[in-house]
């Protein structure tokens, strides 16, 4: 995909309509190279995969199992939540909270951070919202790349049975990025979760800074993300609401002035820690 033009150059009317063009393009061919997607999805290990005990793949086997996602990104988590239960999963987004990410300092022996940081908030969703611990799974991603991933799910399942409390119950499941494990067509509507979270952040952090009206934008963003919401949930078409979107955007008064540049490895840090 092409990345979209710099505002720079561009008035803002031209770059929301760049985008508008761009998005409306990739729902009509999906961006996605369907002779490579369709290899993918047979390459998809059998739906009776069971690995160790509670870890396991193959979307046949989260029958009658409420699916746990982690809350990596608040914009785009809750958008696959919706993609999965249009899909027939019940799968629900376990969300941080400062309190939660302390208590999973407690659960850490030298693993990385995030690991202890999901299995506590899924067993905090579990205990919240009264589940039965052997109906309930954790998604994980298969992968073999840095930090460990590929210890991920025996640690997180370990980190269960060290709780206990009926939390031992509880599985590990192991999932694509792209939900490709579940249907080609789940796989398409993940692709555009990832990339219209990603436009809408992209778009808020560019007027944020210039907006006359202090939490405009905010507001803008919050209505985008609950429109994008409930067309992947419902599953609605996308372009119309995308259009609907992107005029919001336009509307906010903004007044153009020289900003100082921030490096975006000092914004990474400021996100991480505010």
């Amino acid at each position: 995909m092409v990345e979209a033009p710099s505002v720079e150059n561009q008035s803002w009317p031209e770059y929301i309509g760049t985008l508008v063009s761009e998005a409306s393009q990739t729902l009509r061919t999906h961006a996605i190279d369907f002779s490579k997607f369709s290899k993918l999805v047979q390459q998809i290990e059998p739906e009776d995969n069971q690995l160790s005990g509670s870890i396991f793949a193959g979307s046949k086997n989260l029958k009658n199992k409420t699916l746990l996602l982690p809350s990596w990104d608040p914009y785009v988590a809750p958008l696959l939540e919706a993609v999965l239960q249009n899909s027939g999963i019940d799968a629900h987004v376990a969300n941080s909270t400062d309190e939660s990410i302390k208590r999973s300092l407690s659960m850490n022996t030298g693993q990385c951070l995030p690991l202890s940081i999901i299995v506590r908030n899924a067993i905090d969703y579990m205990e919240s919202n009264q589940l039965n611990p052997a109906d309930t799974a954790l998604w994980v991603t298969k992968s073999t790349l840095s930090c460990n991933l590929s210890m991920f799910p025996h640690f997180m399942k370990k980190l269960l049975d060290n709780y206990g409390k009926g939390m031992e119950q509880a599985s590990v499941y192991l999932g694509d990025v792209v939900f490709y494990d579940f249907s080609l067509p789940t796989a398409i509507n993940a692709y555009l979760a990832y990339m219209f979270g990603g436009f809408v952040r992209k778009i808020g952090c560019n007027i944020r800074p210039y907006e006359k009206v202090r939490g405009t934008t905010d507001e803008m963003t919050d209505q985008a993300l609950s429109m994008l919401n409930d067309a992947f949930r419902q599953g609605k078409p996308k372009e119309p609401v995308l259009e609907k979107i992107m005029k919001g955007f336009e509307s906010i008064d903004i007044e153009r002035t020289n900003r100082p540049k921030v490096p975006s490895s000092v914004i990474c840090t400021c996100a991480t820690t505010t």
